[in-house]
């Protein structure tokens, strides 16, 4: 967003919202960029064959429960 207000010209003092920076300059939300960049990759590992190794992972199933909190530092 720095980048952006930057390149509009506009500060935060100016209290102007993110959608309108972004609307102007017709970029979209860096979540939906992200999400899409994701299934892109899902995408590409479903194509692969049954075996390959992302396609293993993805349809892993641990048993049992993971620990509350934050994991030990090692």
């Amino acid at each position: 967003m720095k980048m952006l207000r930057w390149m509009c010209g506009v500060t935060r003092l100016d209290k102007i919202r993110h959608e309108y920076v972004r609307g102007s300059l017709s970029v979209q939300d860096i979540t939906d960029k992200m999400q899409e960049s994701r299934l892109r990759w899902y995408g590409h590992v479903k194509r692969k064959p049954p075996d390959y190794l992302g396609n293993v992972a993805l349809l892993l199933d641990l048993p049992g429960r993971r620990s509350r909190g934050r994991p030990k530092t090692k």
